[in-house]
Formats: C-alpha cells, sequence, structure tokens
C-alpha cells in the first residue's frame, strides 16, 4: 500500500512540474463579436428538460466561396415543446437574436483581415430547426463542399 501511495505522489510531482513547464500564459482572446461572428446558440429550453437541449448542436468548418479560407456554418436549437414559444423559454435568447442555423463568410482574402458576413440568406440556409450535427463533404463529387445536417424532430 505504501509502495502505491509513494507511486502516485510521484505521478502528481511529476504532472505539476510538466504543468509548471508548458504554462507561458494564455494565448487566446474573445473576438468573435469584433470579427462579425455574432451567433447566440439558444437551447430552446422551456422546463421540460427534454434529452435534446442539454447535447448543444455543431459547427462546420468549409470554404464555401472558394476563396481558400474557411469560413463558418453554426448549427441552432429551438423551442421543443408544442404550443411553446421563444418567448417562453428558460434562457431567452439576446435582443436581435435571428433563429435558425447561421452561415458565416470568411472576409480575410477579400479585407486582410478576419471579418465575418452573414451569408445565411443567400446561401438559402435560414432553416429554423432543432439542428444536431452537421459534416462537411463532396457528396456528389462536383468539387464543391456539401453540408449534411442532421436536425432533431
Amino acid at each position: 500500500m505504501r509502495a502505491l501511495g509513494a507511486l502516485c505522489l510521484c505521478f502528481l510531482a511529476g504532472c505539476a512540474r510538466q504543468a509548471a513547464v508548458h504554462s507561458p500564459g494564455a494565448r487566446f482572446r474573445e473576438a468573435a463579436d469584433e470579427s462579425g461572428l455574432r451567433f447566440h446558440h439558444f437551447t430552446g429550453a422551456t422546463g421540460q428538460f427534454y434529452l435534446p437541449e442539454i447535447m448543444g448542436s455543431g459547427v462546420a468548418l468549409l470554404d464555401y466561396d472558394g476563396d481558400g479560407d474557411l469560413d463558418v456554418f453554426l448549427l441552432q436549437g429551438t423551442v421543443l415543446e408544442p404550443g411553446k414559444t421563444v418567448s417562453d423559454a428558460r434562457f431567452p435568447p439576446p435582443a436581435g437574436w435571428k433563429p435558425g442555423n447561421r452561415l458565416f463568410r470568411n472576409m480575410l482574402k477579400e479585407t486582410g483581415r478576419l471579418q465575418f458576413t452573414d451569408v445565411t440568406e443567400e446561401a438559402g440556409l435560414n432553416r429554423a430547426a432543432f439542428g444536431m450535427g452537421v459534416a462537411v463533404g463532396d457528396y456528389n463529387n462536383d468539387g464543391y463542399p456539401d453540408l449534411y445536417v442532421t436536425n432533431f424532430g
């Protein structure tokens, strides 16, 4: 038993030393709002504790416009309980919230800086459903990325 305790202490000491060696400080900062990537995930939770409400949704990175940089497709939730609306949600969305999935075009090549533009409407992706997952691939082999979106319900 003593040997096991000593082994655990050695392991923990090694982990602590490793963490101290590899912690150069914070390298990330929140830049979504300033870059135009304005999105608020809405769970649609109304208090019934439906399983999909706690599972989140999905995100896909793809070159939507063919310019070589990655654009962002984000899935959205919605109210699942029949007869309930967004105003019945336990965690209501902020003012100005847009329901449905969102596609953000990366304008890095065009502007020289990280800037996103919401192109959901022009891409025809303004569907309001309870998004659960998304995958990207060239399904029809035409050289362009295709989205496979899964929704609950």
